[in-house]
């Protein structure tokens, strides 16, 4: 932050404090602080801006504060008994605004304590006034910067209590360096452990949004929902994209880890694995040797202990604390000895209890009596929901017996809508769209008020937002118009769920209507650019929720006259998928093998257009496996369903699909050195896109035709058909494309022995893929751009850019193929450089 006039100052104080003559800087304090802060600040006083404020913390101090950059708070024994002094500064500490505390009468014991950490400028009369204003003064100009808060759960808003013991002790672990930076050893990662529901989600969000942790994270608290059945690359992925790093590094866990190490190297992040099952996952973010830190939940105690670093342990709630969270949600005296009663019966479990205080807030139980009676009732009679079919980490009987009085409450229909809940994976959140369509619903505004009466139950939760802002103000009551508000509901609940949906029957027909609208979610892969998809992340587990059960369902199916409800809704989902399968690769072992996670999807499409007799799908749909296969570099595979679907296309007469596939045959052809053969179907893909007047297919086969070229030695005929190739690149805006070809075009003119034409298209290739983030191939350029120095005796150039090109390669760990080189390849070249460079 740089301390100038944009930077606000709020000052806060109480009037008996200061000297009544405030006009009078020989005689008020403030005055003075006022005009000499003004000289560098914009400062926002009361006697200058509000002179005619009463006693009462008013809307337009409230909306000073709020637009303030710091918050200056004048301690003395007026300020300590000012009920309105009081709300200004909690004000400032919920807002994150940073606060420089100013003594100015009394002992330091005075500060509140919820103000301990902050260290005060001594401003009474026995110090100099100047030092002290020069204190102050430098201390504002200080950098004050805030970690943004991504991701991260929300708190309830109504009945949350912080659990202050395991709450500051894995605060103060995940502060050590600064609390002691003279500490040795730092652990790395933190765990907080304890059963299913009792609060490890909420104390891990109270953290994250804590402003001395975000203060000292200074790169952001990164929330990360793992669950069960997590793809690992899928969760590097996200913090590497969260600290700029491109998506295609994070493809295949082997490499993505190494990509993950570099991108978190140099930074001071706190990430958040919520829900952790395997100890080994932990490995696969490595932050050791930097100041990131892990903050995981886990239900299992030896998990945390298998994970190194320190183990916080959540025990159930108190029934001091039952009773506070309960008075928070339903209100009424946080003592009473009702609520103690009412959670000690729901052996402190933190959802069962703030499922009764639901109960209490809604009326569905008369009176804190009302519901110790029913309570009672209900564990004198059967247990609730017995024969309901779940895991055994799933069920828990005091969430069962405040849960059954929950569902009881509501109406037949409510019943039903909390029972389609269960159709969600764990990890999702959902919107009201979403939730209509699954509900059955014609319109998304019938949903409304039942979304709002089970939130109102507390068996659904408004979900994280993006992004928490700088000032903390992420609890606004409406999203603006713009905004897709969405939802959560605890794993638990989403588990008694589920049972319920199978247990009335209707687990196939709401996954029907769930089946139905992610596919048509789905279409806007195809609709929106590769840049833009960023937007549909809340879908992608939804879409793999309903792609592995279909594929489930149709291995279930009888093979040979599978139901034709089954092969549309297989048909339309693969249909819809394909875009992101190919342009979202996620490499996983299935049976001993390498494939692409949602390659199954594809199939059971292909099977669905082979059954159905729907050439005109099952020929792009072989086309786009094929790409699949070449992605993992199964180049045999590949080529047979090429050849497979070019025989369909040319049976139906799609002369864009035989150009497409006929580029495709070529590029397996020049993957295997068979160039003769790549050339033969790259001349006859060229005819057919000029024939249909495609200018990108055209485009990116003049491109191959002249790397083609280019391996036989003809450069001539080589850089006549890259010429052709970049206008069209650059009329149809494919970037990497045309990168591409200018590093092709430099090779060229390197055999030629043009080196400035060499070096000004290299240029031209780098600058491009480092705009649009494509770390293999700026590698390969700048690397390229070494050889050329190299040769024409610039030493000392080319040893700058293979540096730059190893520096590359080694963050991000690429391969050969992805780097055009290795790390290993250039230290060589880079040594025998320097061995031979001249000595100054």
């Amino acid at each position: 932050m740089t301390a100038d006039k944009q930077t606000h100052i709020f000052l806060s104080y109480a009037r008996a404090d200061d000297d009544p003559d405030y006009d009078n800087p020989r005689k008020s304090l403030v005055r003075r602080m006022y005009e000499q802060l003004g000289k560098t600040f914009t400062v926002w006083w009361d006697r200058e801006t509000l002179p005619s404020r009463g006693e009462d913390f008013t809307p337009e101090i409230e909306r000073a504060i709020r637009a303030s950059d710091r918050f200056v708070l004048i301690v003395g024994p007026g300020a300590v008994a000012s009920k309105y002094v009081r709300k200004e500064w909690e004000l400032a500490l919920s807002l994150c605004l940073p606060i420089t505390i100013v003594l100015r009468a009394g002992d330091y014991p005075i500060i509140p304590a919820e103000l301990g950490g902050v260290h005060a400028i001594d401003f009474r009369p026995t110090r100099k006034e100047k030092d002290a204003l020069d204190d102050l003064i430098n201390r504002l100009h200080e950098d004050a910067p805030l970690g943004p808060a991504v991701g991260v759960k929300p708190l309830p808003k109504a009945g949350f209590v912080l659990r202050k013991k395991p709450f500051e002790d894995a605060k103060t672990v995940l502060l050590a360096d600064e609390i002691n930076p003279a500490v040795v050893s730092t652990p790395s990662a933190t765990a907080v452990y304890g059963l299913g529901g009792i609060g490890k989600s909420t104390l891990a969000a109270a953290l994250a949004l804590d402003c001395k942790i975000r203060r000292h994270f200074k790169d952001g608290v990164l929330w990360v929902e793992v669950g069960q059945t997590p793809t690992i690359t899928a969760l590097q992925q996200t913090i590497g994209v969260f600290f700029g790093d491109a998506r295609e590094n994070y493809q295949q866990e082997d490499t993505a880890k190494f990509a993950l190490s570099a991108a978190v190297q140099g930074k001071q992040a706190l990430i958040i694995l919520d829900d952790v099952w395997d100890h080994k996952l932990v490995e696969r973010f490595p932050i050791t040797g930097t100041a990131c830190r892990l903050l995981i939940t886990t239900r299992s105690g030896q998990l945390a202990r298998l994970v190194e670093g320190a183990d916080i342990r959540l025990n159930v709630l108190t029934p001091e604390e039952g009773a506070q969270l309960i008075a928070g949600r339903a209100g009424g005296d946080p003592t009473d000895a009702r609520y103690q009663a009412i959670t000690r019966k729901l052996g402190g479990h933190t959802l069962a209890v703030a499922l009764a205080a639901a109960q209490l807030a809604n009326g569905h139980a008369d009176d804190a009596d009302d519901l110790l009676r029913l309570l009672d009732k209900r564990m004198r009679g059967e247990e609730p929901f017995k024969d309901l079919v779940l895991k055994e980490e799933d069920k828990d009987q005091n969430l069962a017996l405040s849960l059954s009085l929950s569902y009881e409450a509501l109406t037949p229909d409510l019943q039903r809508r909390f029972r389609a809940l269960g159709i969600f994976p764990v990890e999702s959140t959902f919107n009201r769209a979403l939730l209509a369509a699954i509900w059955g619903d014609e319109d998304a505004d019938d949903a409304r008020t039942p979304l709002k009466t089970l939130e109102g139950a507390g068996l659904i939760e408004p979900a994280a937002d993006e992004t928490v802002s700088a000032t903390g103000d992420s609890d606004s009551e409406a999203p603006p118009p713009s905004k897709i508000a969405y939802y959560q509901q605890h794993g638990l609940l989403r588990a008694y769920a589920c049972a319920l949906l199978m247990k009335h029957g209707e687990l196939e027909s709401t996954f029907g209507r769930y089946a139905d609208v992610v596919t048509v979610q789905a279409d806007q892969f195809y609709e929106l650019p590769l840049e833009e998809w960023t937007q549909l992340d809340p879908l992608l587990p939804h879409v793999h929720e309903v792609g592995d059960k279909l594929v489930r369902r149709w291995k279930a199916a009888d093979a040979e006259s599978p139901d034709d409800t089954l092969l549309a809704r297989c048909g339309e989902f693969a249909w819809a998928v394909t875009r992101y399968v190919n342009n979202r690769p996620q490499v996983v072992q299935v049976d001993g093998r390498n494939e692409l996670h949602g390659m199954a999807w594809l199939y059971i499409g292909l099977k669905t257009y082979q059954k159905r007799d729907e050439k005109d799908r099952e020929a792009p749909m072989l086309n786009n496996i094929g790409r699949a296969w070449a992605i993992l570099g199964e180049r045999e595979r590949a080529l047979e369903c090429f050849e497979k679907a070019l025989f369909l296309f040319q049976t139906i007469g799609d002369q864009s699909g035989q150009a497409a596939t006929l580029h495709n045959i070529g590029g397996v052809w020049n993957a295997l050195d068979e160039s003769h053969k790549a050339l033969e179907f790259y001349y006859s893909a060229l005819y057919l896109y000029t024939i249909i007047n495609d200018p990108r297919g055209k485009a990116i086969t003049l491109t191959s035709i002249g790397s083609a070229w280019s391996s036989f030695k003809q450069w001539q005929q080589a850089l006549d058909y890259y010429n052709e190739a970049m206008p069209l690149h650059k009329e149809v805006g494919t970037r990497g494309d045309e990168a591409r070809t200018l590093n092709n075009i430099a090779y060229v003119y390197f055999n030629n022995k043009e080196f400035t034409k060499v070096e000004d298209a290299l240029r031209q290739a780098i600058e491009i893929a480092h705009e649009i983030g494509i770390a293999g191939q700026e590698a390969l350029f700048r690397a390229n751009l070494a050889d050329m120095l190299q040769a024409t005796g610039q030493t000392s150039k080319a040893i700058q850019e293979l540096e730059m090109a190893i520096d590359i390669l080694k963050r991000y760990d690429l391969p050969y193929d992805a780097g055009g080189g290795n790390v290993k390849e250039y230290k060589e070249l880079l040594t025998k450089w320097w061995e031979n460079a001249p000595k100054p």
